[in-house]
């Protein structure tokens, strides 16, 4: 399907690039990398997403000409490029435009992506998005320079959790090693993205901290932070992400949440890791959610305390049930 994308990509001249709603490193790096081995194809693109980007990934080259929906819309555009979206209902609104009749392709490593394009290239095998854009350049016979390289390592570095994660392959590393002899600094990268927190981030974590708790003896943690947290803390939902990994640093925890209370009315989000047999992105489409087997989310129209109890009974239910299913396998807990 690599072909296909590419035979695609060269019968249009101008492109509308989009990712997921509160999009992450992997779709910024991979939005921003696509962007430049279509500039070098001697194409035109623009990049729209459904919510801004968070102000980590602001210091990526071309950060500031991504846009928020509805800017640009008006524009007119040959195709529209989906990256690293698992179901398109997370690329809505801008998906608008695939009704003009226009071609959609879809380029997504989730797995269980239901190839919602006209064109998919979707492949679970890939560690992140990025190393898909990483291909096509190669494929491409596009030069990678640090303005392509620097979107892309940043794409790698968090789908992986910075080569931690069980989707970290030799060839994710490989890569990292053809983009670093770019000229890459990666502990400006790592500096940047992880390091760089805000007073109100750091009140934030400690919020989270204080509300963390555990059941099934500790092999399920979450942390909760309400909507009245996150306006004290004077942060914007961007750097609001990643509290998960408040609960995920516990010694012996085989599954852990954040629940983050949205505005008014908005319901709750809720984050997913497992660190274990456990599927946690078929556990999310339960709920109209999704991503990938260890690391998942949705979203509940239901309020913070509610979304804590179904979600905590529902959970802890699955994960005994898995428990009986393993045991009649003979296979270890």
């Amino acid at each position: 399907m690599l072909e296909r994308i590419l035979e695609e990509i060269g019968r249009h001249d101008r492109f509308l690039i989009c990712s997921h709603d509160a999009p992450d490193g992997d779709a910024v790096g991979s939005e921003l990398g696509l962007a430049a081995v279509l500039a070098s194809m001697g194409k035109t693109s623009t990049i729209i997403n459904p919510s801004p980007i968070p102000e980590n990934l602001r210091f990526l080259p071309g950060a500031d000409r991504i846009l928020a929906y509805p800017q640009g819309m008006d524009a007119q555009f040959d195709a529209f490029v989906s990256v690293d979206a698992g179901r398109r209902d997370r690329v809505h609104p801008v998906d608008e435009v695939a009704t003009t009749g226009v071609p959609f392709l879809n380029i997504d490593h989730h797995d269980g992506n239901d190839d919602f394009g006209t064109v998919n290239w979707c492949d679970a095998r890939y560690g992140s998005t990025g190393e898909m854009i990483y291909d096509l350049a190669r494929r491409a016979g596009v030069d990678i320079d640090l303005d392509l390289a620097l979107p892309l390592y940043v794409a790698l570095v968090t789908d992986t959790g910075r080569f931690s994660y069980g989707n970290t392959t030799p060839s994710a590393h490989r890569m990292a090693e053809a983009l670093l002899e770019v000229g890459i600094a990666p502990d400006d990268v790592h500096r940047r993205i992880y390091r760089e927190k805000t007073v109100g981030r750091i009140r934030l974590e400690a919020s989270a901290m204080t509300h963390l708790r555990t059941t099934l003896e500790g092999r399920i943690a979450w942390c909760a932070v309400d909507a009245e947290a996150l306006a004290s803390a004077g942060i914007d939902a961007g750097e609001a992400r990643d509290l998960i990994g408040v609960p995920a640093s516990l010694r012996g925890v085989e599954l852990a949440l954040s629940f983050r209370e949205l505005a008014a009315g908005a319901g709750t989000k809720i984050s997913l890791r497992s660190f274990g047999p456990f599927r946690v992105n078929d556990f999310a489409a339960r709920y109209g959610g999704g991503g990938h087997r260890v690391a998942a989310g949705l979203r509940l129209e239901a309020t913070l305390e509610e979304a804590q109890e179904r979600i905590i009974r529902d959970l802890e239910a699955a994960l005994v049930e898995l428990d009986a299913s393993l045991a009649g396998e003979g296979a270890p807990r």
